[in-house]
């Protein structure tokens, strides 16, 4: 009798001790998120204006603070409108630049200014003694054609002797439209002898809209530890989430219509495909002679989606969109992309198969739920771009 009084009082105690610690878990994820806005809390337009030519760009001086699921960064934009420390136009005699092109992977919001690509490179070439200086003009939403028409506007004046474009899939399909997510953008014609020429000179100024204040992440109306699970498994385990799902825990992956730029990665694609990759070609090739012109070279970085790195992220977007490998082929973007480079002789530097070795690690290189990298794909891109770098002989003897 006294054996089974002491049982049960253990398993009392252990019953106590374990609501206790999930209550605990359960108020320290409620503070945790508290305040934390969802992929579109409005922190991006925040530091973005019109520009007649371009579309947008960064304000200089702006400064505002990202307040997301799984990160927490302020960013400020220089003088010169970048995500960057402050630099001047004139390149400072016997210093070595770099001029990164690219969308929101390269202005890196999700990590602090010190952990982006572009200054962990910078820090890498420069620790030797080096004059080197890597500047970021990556502008999130852009694709190939603003990043060649910012080259062609003000990119040239940094006088760079190294020019970095980073290239994801995204880029594509934009490259065929005049306006990105209700944005106006520029948009190239490509002439029958593969000149280009601006469909407008100058875009109108959009009509003026009322702003909406930030949203504020809604009070939990459940667990907000076990949405934090449910969230991760879904992201970062969906085959087992799945099986969760079927035991009534959570709700299942429900069969969505895929994104329209994910038509690159079809095997039969959409009609707008190969003029995408046309026009894609034409700005490479034309990007590559103002670039030489200007008396730098011309390097391409290939960013992969994520399912073209890691076998989870292949899994949740079969799951989530019905993909097949008869109807899709995740290798269909970078190969193409490989040839368009060989062809125009242009350096490219492939990032996936860094990538997929830092899979390997506890996190992986990429943020489960906003897609971008966190602090380790960072890392790892600017590892690989100083060793492709230093292999090609493009960087300064010193460096090298």
């Amino acid at each position: 009798m006294i054996r089974a009084r002491r049982l049960i009082a253990s398993a009392l105690l252990a019953l106590v001790a374990t609501a206790a610690s999930l209550a605990v878990l359960e108020v320290a994820f409620r503070l945790l998120m508290r305040g934390r806005g969802g992929a579109e809390d409005g922190a991006a337009e925040q530091y973005v204006e019109f520009d007649e030519i371009l579309g947008w760009r960064k304000k200089p001086g702006a400064k505002v603070v990202f307040r997301r699921n799984e990160y927490v960064t302020e960013v400020w934009i220089n003088g010169l409108g970048q995500r960057d420390r402050e630099r001047v136009y004139d390149r400072h005699p016997g210093t070595f630049r770099v001029l990164a092109l690219g969308d929101s992977f390269l202005e890196g919001y999700t990590v602090p200014l010190p952990e982006t690509l572009t200054q962990q490179l910078e820090a890498r070439l420069a620790r030797q003694g080096c004059a080197v200086e890597v500047l970021n003009a990556g502008t999130a939403g852009y694709s190939t054609d603003q990043e060649y028409l910012f080259f062609k506007e003000e990119g040239w004046r940094y006088e760079p002797n190294l020019v970095a474009l980073f290239f994801y899939y995204n880029d594509i399909q934009p490259t065929v439209e005049d306006n990105y997510f209700g944005r106006l953008k520029p948009r190239f014609v490509v002439s029958p002898d593969g000149s280009l020429r601006l469909k407008r000179d100058r875009l109108p100024p959009p009509v003026r809209r009322r702003v909406a204040a930030p949203a504020q992440a809604a009070p939990a109306s459940g667990s907000a530890l076990l949405a934090w699970i449910e969230e991760r498994l879904k992201r970062g385990q969906p085959g087992l989430y799945q099986r969760l799902a079927r035991l009534g825990l959570w709700g299942s992956l429900e069969l969505a219509r895929p994104r329209g730029d994910l038509g690159v990665y079809r095997r039969e694609p959409p009609s707008w495909v190969e003029p995408a990759w046309h026009q894609v070609d034409a700005l490479l090739r034309a990007l590559k002679a103002d670039v030489e012109a200007s008396g730098a070279r011309l390097v391409l970085v290939y960013i992969p989606n994520p399912m073209e790195v890691s076998e989870r992220s292949r899994e949740l977007t079969r799951l989530a969109y019905g993909m097949t490998d008869e109807d899709w082929d995740v290798e269909r973007v970078r190969r193409r992309l490989g040839k368009i480079a060989a062809r125009e002789r242009i350096v490219l530097v492939d990032l996936t198969p860094p990538l997929r070795s830092a899979e390997g690690g506890v996190t992986g290189p990429y943020l489960a739920i906003d897609g971008h990298w966190n602090a380790l794909g960072h890392r790892t891109a600017a590892e690989e771009l100083e060793r492709r770098l230093r292999a090609e002989a493009l960087l300064p003897a010193c460096a090298s």
